[in-house]
């Protein structure tokens, strides 16, 4: 205990004068890590770091999918390319890789304590700046970005001591996360808990609640924080996406259809003006996974990805009898409707949402 107390009293004389080096420190750090092992307490410095897809730049890498043609060709599973505003991230730390390893650490960060880099001509890397204690040894790691607070509240609940890893992929992830992420109000306002435009330092971006997979790191003994913070170690490199999907509609601003005029009957060029487009995008469910769950019998019926409400269907009955209707009601309370509401000001009905204008 003595000696322990030595060197945290070295470590903080050090930091109070100018004369220590940065090598020197982390020799010191390094001391009373390894004297911190000896009473089982944390040991090292971990940090996270994960990668984003960033518009293409070039419009033969927009058409690599080839959904730019007259006929798009089948995209089953769709990687997006676009902008993202990264609000928060937490990372959720179980002791060991085995289902019985526990909860041992949630860490979590604003947006300013993340550094956002582009690395490349098609990757955006977020990173955490400082880096946090943790023991040495295996570790499974998961992350949350985009967090909204009832997603922060159910994880909050979810992640107390003693949950194991079997547990928090069986009961956490792979439940329906309709009080996770996405959840029901009156007014139908669902999608926009988990997806929405902000406007942030003068720029258009997409916040979305973002996940992934969990992911198994060593976390090795003798990492000071500036190392960890320099990314050398210790780095728990994680590979998450997009909980929901986020569609934009354009188009020209109006458009003329050629058509029969009733007074004279003559076919003419411009008979109809078509203008203020809208769009609704009908049936995405109301509860969500909070991560992508794989479909076991793809073949079946080719999905990739199953959800909560994917096996819900109507029983067929006549469309007029009362069983008709009680069925569609139950099932259309899987749904989420909300884009029937947008823009629905000075209406007495309902408008969707508006088309942009394409510019391009």
């Amino acid at each position: 205990m003595k000696k322990q107390f030595f060197i945290i009293t070295i470590s903080a004389l050090c930091a109070l004068t100018t004369g220590c080096t940065r090598e020197y420190m982390e020799e010191v750090e390094h001391a009373i890590s390894e004297q911190v092992d000896k009473n089982n307490k944390a040991t090292a410095y971990m940090t996270a770091a994960f990668l984003l897809s960033t518009p293409p730049n070039s419009a033969k890498e927009s058409a690599a999918d080839k959904q730019d043609l007259s006929n798009p060709e089948f995209n089953h599973v769709g990687t997006w390319m676009g902008k993202d505003w990264i609000e928060n991230a937490t990372v959720i730390v179980f002791n060991g890789t085995a289902d019985d390893a526990t909860f041992e650490k949630k860490q979590d960060y604003q947006h300013n304590q993340l550094t956002v880099e582009r690395v490349d001509g098609k990757n955006t890397k977020v990173k955490t700046k400082e880096a946090f204690t943790i023991s040495t040894g295996d570790k499974t790691v998961f992350m949350v970005c985009n967090s909204n607070s009832t997603t922060t509240t159910y994880l909050d609940e979810k992640l107390v001591p003693g949950l194991t890893l079997k547990d928090f992929r069986d009961a956490v992830l792979s439940l329906p996360a309709g009080q996770a992420s996405v959840y029901t109000t009156e007014q139908g306002n669902v999608a926009d808990n988990i997806a929405e435009e902000v406007t942030k330092e003068g720029k258009s971006y997409d916040q979305i609640l973002l996940t992934g997979e969990t992911n198994a790191i060593t976390i090795k003994p003798g990492i000071s924080k500036d190392k960890a913070e320099r990314f050398e170690d210790n780095i728990a490199k994680m590979n998450i996406q997009r909980a929901v999907a986020r569609v934009v509609v354009t188009g020209p601003s109006s458009f003329q259809i050629r058509a029969k005029n009733p007074n004279t009957k003559l076919e003419e060029e411009n008979a109809l003006t078509i203008n203020e487009l809208t769009y609704v995008v009908a049936q995405g469910e109301k509860k969500l996974y909070l991560t992508q769950q794989a479909n076991s019998d793809v073949k079946k019926n080719g999905a990739a990805f199953t959800t909560p409400a994917f096996d819900e269907i109507p029983q067929i009955a006549p469309f007029w009898t009362t069983e008709f209707r009680e069925n569609y009601k139950k099932v259309g309370a899987f749904y989420d409707y909300s884009g029937l509401l947008k823009n629905t000001a000075g209406y007495t009905h309902n408008q969707g949402i508006k088309v942009e204008a394409r510019t391009t």
